[in-house]
């Protein structure tokens, strides 16, 4: 005789999602504090907190918005976000005017900061349009021909990624593993090529130069980092790359692909790398 058992229910805490987003393990493999979904929450070393909303800022630009850049000087902070094909001032809330830069082929920017004895200036590339460079007041676009600034060497259509090293302006050569840089302290004049594709043994091109700070036993050193579309990575120290004996390569790694040429946040001294395999600190 079969008796029909009653069913039973039993309680199972799980805890807070504290691992934050995995979208990388299989639900099985998991861990219970890894979460599959986070809308507006951000997880915290003991806390789940809840996003504390947003605040409209700019409203009136013609598409989505694809790159925000922040000019600052000693008197002065000037935003501006690059919507559909053209630069807009956004510094102040409300409704944006018209546009202060236009005719551009799309919104994906790359940018930096630089000062120099002649000013501090605003600096953006997207490996299609020419340079476009902010002084503060006005907003210049930068050819071999172009005044006051002017860049020789190769055109400005082709720099794609901008990084500030040492007093240097370095710039990435789109589809290539090619570095362009500038004279010390100088945002134009004459541009000399570092070519670098022997050192990358899976071929790709270049994503991305970063500025990674080390603090060991040698002291404080700023070293520069090459990123490629296959994740290798070239490390040098050195501040004049025409110089044997002023620029070393220090070492070659690889990681996960990167994801995109906004593949990196700076976090203190070091480098936050997102890729493949996840968030990866450079050191």
């Amino acid at each position: 005789m079969l008796v029909r058992q009653q069913a039973r229910s039993k309680s199972l805490s799980s805890p807070a999602p504290i691992g934050g987003l995995n979208a990388r393990d299989a639900l099985a493999a998991m861990p219970p504090n890894d979460a599959v979904t986070l809308d507006n929450m951000f997880p915290t070393p003991t806390s789940v907190d809840l996003r504390n909303g947003y605040q409209l800022w700019a409203w009136g630009l013609p598409a989505d918005v694809e790159s925000l850049m922040a000019y600052r000087s000693a008197t002065a902070t000037k935003g501006f976000a690059a919507s559909g094909t053209a630069f807009y001032d956004v510094t102040v809330q409300g409704a944006v005017g018209a546009p202060v830069v236009t005719g551009l082929a799309n919104a994906r920017w790359q940018h930096v900061n630089m000062g120099t004895p002649g000013g501090q200036f605003l600096y953006c590339v997207n490996g299609t349009d020419s340079a476009q460079i902010y002084n503060g007041t006005a907003w210049q676009q930068v050819t071999a021909i172009s005044a006051p600034i002017a860049i020789t060497g190769i055109a400005t259509t082709s720099l794609i990624h901008a990084n500030l090293y040492k007093n240097r302006l370095f710039f990435v050569e789109k589809s290539s593993f090619s570095i362009w840089y500038l004279p010390l302290n100088q945002v134009g004049g004459a541009a000399t090529e570092l070519d670098l594709s022997p050192l990358f043994k899976m071929g790709g091109y270049l994503m991305a130069m970063v500025t990674w700070t080390i603090d060991n036993a040698n002291g404080v050193n700023e070293y520069a980092g090459f990123i490629s579309s296959e994740g290798e990575v070239v490390i040098y120290l050195g501040s004049d790359p025409s110089s044997a004996d002023n620029w070393q390569i220090q070492g070659v790694f690889h990681m996960g692909r990167p994801v995109g040429r906004r593949c990196f946040v700076k976090v203190g001294s070091d480098i936050i790398i997102i890729c493949a395999d996840g968030f990866y600190p450079l050191s």
